[in-house]
């Protein structure tokens, strides 16, 4: 299953023109190549699109196609680490004509830049597609279907600088974020915290400042984070309060620890992690210590 995202000329790339390029994905099944998008090049048998946003046995890489095949077929800017499954993470590639470079962003951090000689396979007639890529060597196929979902994708044909980045993945952190019955939290690492009461006009809520809310009234609420010297507001989460405490439930066997990269881990205080359980749930984890 794939989403053809038809051949607008504001999604097509020229030499001297620089893209940045987003989306929240969550994917199911690893595997060897899975494609988030592409947009062929002149060449539909290539392995690669003119630009290909994508995944490898769950490691995020961005690959652009040089025209000609000059000095290389493909530059590929790549992540290290394996992304959890099942779980949301947004994803930026960048062509910077101006510095000549492609970038990788994951959750607004930057994973990788790689040195690019400044030209793109033309792209002018094929269209973007979100979950797969075409290659017409195998029979018109297509290929490397992504097992998963794709959400929010946009397109800008310039660079968005790093404050604007961490806007976009800000405002979608919550809603992309699996919220528990009694408390919001904010995935955004190694930033403050304020959060807000939608409904005051995104009043702050005195002396929370936590990435963990837990609101005592019901309503809709936002957090605004800041990191690196730039500001964001998240979109509003609603949240219904019951007043109930749970009941206690046998404690379940930890199989698992990741962090927020989806590496396995080892317990660690005052860092937010991901525990994984024998039964196959998950939980998010942070233990305050002084």
């Amino acid at each position: 299953t794939h989403i053809n995202a038809g051949n607008d000329p504001m999604l097509t790339i020229d030499e001297g023109e620089s893209l940045t390029i987003s989306t929240w994905v969550n994917y199911t099944t690893v595997s060897s190549q899975r494609v988030i998008l592409s947009k062929n090049g002149s060449n539909n048998n290539n392995v690669f699109g003119s630009y290909t946003l994508w995944l490898n046995n769950g490691i995020p890489k961005f690959t652009i196609s040089n025209e000609g095949g000059i000095p290389d077929w493909y530059v590929t800017a790549s992540g290290q680490d394996v992304l959890g499954q099942n779980t949301w993470y947004f994803i930026t590639g960048i062509i910077d004509f101006e510095n000549l470079e492609i970038r990788l962003l994951v959750n607004g951090n930057t994973i990788d830049t790689q040195p690019w000689g400044g030209t793109i396979d033309n792209n002018e007639a094929s269209n973007l597609l979100l979950g797969c890529h075409y290659k017409a060597n195998f029979g018109q196929q297509y290929e490397y279907n992504l097992h998963g979902k794709i959400d929010d994708v946009g397109l800008w044909k310039r660079v968005l600088n790093q404050c604007e980045i961490v806007e976009l993945y800000t405002a979608g952190m919550l809603a992309h974020t699996t919220q528990s019955a009694d408390q919001l939290f904010a995935n955004q690492t190694g930033a403050t915290y304020q959060w807000l009461d939608c409904d005051n006009n995104n009043a702050p809520i005195n002396g929370e400042t936590n990435q963990f809310f837990a609101p005592d009234f019901s309503g809709n609420f936002a957090v605004e984070v800041s990191v690196n010297g730039c500001s964001a507001i998240s979109d509003c989460m609603p949240f219904v309060y019951t007043g109930v405490e749970e009941l206690p439930k046998k404690e379940k066997q930890v199989v698992k620890i990741i962090d927020f990269l989806g590496r396995e881990t080892e317990f660690k205080a005052n860092t937010p992690l991901i525990f994984i359980y024998e039964d196959g749930t998950s939980e998010r984890i942070y233990r305050f210590e002084y």
